[in-house]
């Protein structure tokens, strides 16, 4: 709808649609991945999930967000 009205040019709709067909490829990746490893995908205890201004879980402290 934006390219038909104009608002964006050819290149850019095209660089909108690879980057939405590579971060589905990278979800897929990574959920994959973690599923293979044998981690849950969602935590049910209540302790396990992240607060805002809780202290970050072990071993990822200096892991960029």
């Amino acid at each position: 709808m934006a390219y038909d009205a104009g608002i964006i040019n050819a290149a850019f709709y095209t660089t909108l649609v690879i980057t939405a067909v590579v971060t589905s490829q990278m979800a897929g990746t990574w959920l994959r991945f973690v599923l293979s490893k044998g981690w849950p995908l969602r935590s049910t205890n209540p302790d396990e999930t992240w607060k805002v201004g809780a202290a970050l879980p072990h071993g990822t402290e200096g892991v960029a967000v």
